[in-house]
């Protein structure tokens, strides 16, 4: 798993994850298993309505020091951290789902 090579290497400190269901709680798991620092941000609708889901993948690029995707290529939630990671010039990684 990429993230058990980040750990062994030294290049993780903590996992910045969105709280939603699927990759983001395999995640966090994977995080708590391994004693690693967790922060978990979920979208403030009542601040931003609609564009809340938007604004938390920018805060949780702009914590980041390398991104993470597991992209299938349909969910417009995964491409606003990617093209967030872009605009911010985060080195980005696209995982293979399995």
């Amino acid at each position: 798993m990429r993230l058990d090579a980040l750990l062994a290497a030294g290049e993780l400190d903590q996992v910045v994850s969105g709280g939603a269901a699927g990759v983001d709680t395999l995640a966090a798991g994977w995080a708590r298993r391994a004693g690693v620092a967790l922060l978990e941000l979920r979208p403030d609708y009542a601040a931003h309505g609609a564009a809340a889901p938007h604004v938390r993948n920018a805060e949780i690029v702009s914590r980041a020091g390398r991104v993470l995707l597991v992209w299938d290529w349909r969910s417009k939630g995964t491409l606003s951290a990617y093209r967030a990671a872009r605009r911010l010039g985060r080195p980005c990684e696209l995982l293979p789902l399995n």
